[in-house]
């Protein structure tokens, strides 16, 4: 992708939040539990498996 003309590589970094004093109120193992259980509770997982 370098040769692919105005490439940018692009980075997100929460670095200036947390300087600034900002504290985040869900971990990363907190949002992937709640959307699990969201997932549950609207169906998209399904209960069993067919055996192959």
């Amino acid at each position: 992708m370098k040769d692919i003309e105005g490439y940018k590589i692009c980075s997100l970094s929460s670095k200036k939040l947390l300087d600034c004093g900002f504290k985040f109120k869900y971990g990363l193992g907190d949002m992937f539990d709640a959307a699990i259980q969201s997932c549950k509770e609207k169906g998209y997982f399904r209960k069993e498996y067919p055996s192959e």
